[in-house]
């Protein structure tokens, strides 16, 4: 068994309007190499991209359309939870990016 130290980078978001905080984990493992971690109340969503043109995680993440983000870290979700929880993961997501851009000029 190998056991490897990385930094992670969290992030908390509070005060976003009508969500509890939200709680960010970001891992750069190479240029263009990452995933994120997405925790809200009782809910959490993980992405991961091995092609982001050199990106960090920050950047593609903000830089990227809430849809298609929307897509990639309901996929292993399973079944669909209706709309109104995709609505719920859109605005997460929206959230996220605002905080990303506004703090790390990630876009």
């Amino acid at each position: 068994m190998l056991i490897q130290q990385t930094v992670v980078r969290r992030l908390e978001i509070t005060e976003a309007p009508g969500l509890d905080p939200i709680r960010v984990y970001l891992e750069n493992y190479a240029p263009g190499k990452g995933r994120i971690t997405i925790s809200c109340y009782d809910r959490a969503w993980v992405g991961y991209w091995g092609a982001m043109s050199g990106k960090t995680v920050e950047q593609f993440f903000a830089s990227c359309d809430a849809e298609y983000l929307r897509g990639n870290l309901m996929c292993g979700v399973g079944l669909s939870r209706g709309k109104q929880h995709e609505a719920y993961v859109l605005r997460v997501i929206q959230a996220v990016q605002g905080a990303l851009r506004e703090n790390f000029h990630a876009a």
